[in-house]
């Protein structure tokens, strides 16, 4: 089964898929946090010493059995890199080698100090490809956070033999077309993040619809990788005028950030003559529950999502939902 998201997914395709149709079932979704694997506050400077930990735990989860059995651990970087020799074990793999699992691992990464910088700087979480700056901070962004994927993918290949690159959206029509000629029957499944409800800050257990956004004069407050799918989102419940306020990914909400919101605020309710609701992803609510707690001047709201299998040739939820059952009794 092999999952889609709707979100854009800087990662290049390998030539050759056919690894990927032979995947039966997923039984986990690792996410290497861009905190974790880099040093967020050093412009492009990867934390090498936490990427080796991750990877040898990883490959401990995927291979145990190798990595206890094993003398040595056969590894695929085999280019060349400026200053180092190539280590290639091609011939130590056989075609029923047990180094080869169907661990159902999937591997992705956030781009942590690759990245954001371009992308804050020239204006690109904005959109507008039409301006120059912009144009050129996405082939900027595109670049740096490619180049930490080469490292990541290069520090999995030297201690990791089962793995392959996921997909770029872009590219997907081609991928499902391949993937389908190589086993027609294999299920494609579409997925999506969905709005489902409002919760209010200082009541975490409420469930208000989203109903209460249409004519609604709303400000938009997020610190994540891609707000424009959370403004869209917004934008679709039918409000009366959105704005909106980004910070870098996995930004702390501080003192001066409030009070930044509060002068947005001002204006807004000024132009407007109405109350105006701030609006924040539930990722940077759980990052900072109690300073926004704190706030009492202004209203803010919660928007909850939940992960919505798309239509696609005939499949439906409950098609996805009878396939991962039978999955999961299968294991």
């Amino acid at each position: 089964m092999e999952f889609h998201s709707e979100s854009p997914i800087s990662m290049e395709v390998p030539s050759s898929i056919q690894a990927l149709a032979q995947h039966k079932h997923v039984r986990c979704i690792v996410k290497l946090g861009g905190a974790a694997i880099t040093c967020k506050n050093e412009l492009e400077r990867i934390n090498e010493e936490s990427l080796v930990v991750v990877c040898s735990q990883l490959r401990e989860a995927m291979n145990p059995e190798t990595v206890e059995s094993q003398g040595k651990v056969l590894g695929m970087d085999w280019s060349r890199r400026l200053g180092a020799s190539i280590d290639s074990f091609a011939d130590d793999f056989d075609v029923d080698s047990t180094l080869v699992s169907d661990s159902g691992f999937i591997i992705v990464h956030g781009a942590g100090s690759f990245g954001h910088f371009q992308a804050s700087r020239t204006g690109v979480n904005k959109g507008g490809l039409h301006l120059p700056l912009v144009k050129a901070g996405f082939v900027a962004t595109r670049i740096s956070v490619t180049s930490l994927n080469l490292e990541i993918v290069r520090a999995l290949a030297r201690g990791t033999t089962d793995y392959i690159v996921l997909v770029s959206s872009t590219r997907l029509k081609n991928i499902v077309s391949t993937v389908q000629k190589i086993h027609p029957s294999l299920p494609i499944f579409f997925s999506r993040l969905s709005p489902m409800f409002l919760f209010e800050v200082k009541n975490p257990h409420s469930k208000l619809p989203l109903a209460l956004a249409i004519n609604m004069v709303i400000l938009c407050v997020s610190a994540i990788g891609f707000p424009e799918a959370f403004i869209r989102g917004i934008e679709e419940l039918g409000p009366l005028h959105v704005d909106r306020l980004d910070f870098s990914d996995h930004h702390s909400i501080e003192l001066n950030d409030i009070n930044l919101i509060r002068k947005i605020l001002r204006r807004l309710q000024i132009r407007f003559g109405v109350e105006v609701i701030v609006l924040i992803t539930e990722k940077d609510y759980d990052r900072d529950p109690n300073i926004l707690r704190e706030v009492d001047d202004f209203q803010i709201m919660v928007l909850c999502s939940s992960l919505q299998i798309m239509p696609f040739e005939d499949r439906t939820e409950e098609d996805f939902r009878m396939n991962l059952k039978k999955l999961l009794l299968s294991t």
